[in-house]
């Protein structure tokens, strides 16, 4: 089931992906498609768009009342195409997928950085900057604080992990004493 869920949600993006670029609206398109992404990730949004007794009406109706002002009639046509076919449960992963595809094409990536206390605007534009110049992509930083890491930072970034914490450095520091 995972791989046919794999595959039509890939052959679903790669089609959303094309049109797109072809049209020129990529860039509308990821913004948008992150805004139904992260609509849908609430599990209550969840719940309607794959709940067996809600209709495929009531499903489209949910769709055209929270989404057809704020985005293309493309990704419109993708979300009604998903609940006609009965395929609601590829409707985030197509997404994902799409929006994966989408900032690698257009050089966008998101580093999620760990932090003991929330770092202050300069410092998370500067780490940015830092990112971008050693990924050659635009860098969005996603912030989480986390404070039994005691100090200092961790990131994650395109398969990268950067751990600088104390937390970290401590347990470096016993294990080479207990080595002794």
């Amino acid at each position: 089931m995972a791989q046919l869920v794999n595959r039509l949600s890939t052959r679903y993006a790669t089609a959303i992906f094309n049109l797109s670029v072809e049209r020129g609206t990529l860039n509308k398109n990821l913004d948008q498609a992150i805004l139904i992404r992260d609509v849908l990730a609430d599990e209550g949004c969840q719940n309607i768009i794959t709940h067996p007794r809600i209709s495929p009406a009531q499903k489209q109706s949910f769709f055209n009342e929270s989404f057809s002002n704020h985005v293309s009639q493309d990704l419109m046509g993708f979300l009604h195409l998903a609940i006609a076919k009965n395929r609601e449960t590829i409707i985030v992963p197509t997404l994902l997928s799409f929006i994966g595809m989408a900032n690698d094409f257009v050089r966008k990536t998101t580093a999620t950085v760990v932090s003991a206390v929330p770092l202050k605007s300069e410092q998370v534009n500067s780490l940015a900057r830092l990112l971008s110049k050693k990924t050659n992509k635009q860098v969005s930083i996603e912030q989480k604080v986390d404070p039994s890491i005691l100090g200092g930072l961790y990131v994650q970034v395109d398969g990268y992990f950067i751990d600088r914490t104390v937390k970290t450095r401590l347990q470096e520091v016993k294990l080479n004493m207990m080595e002794q």
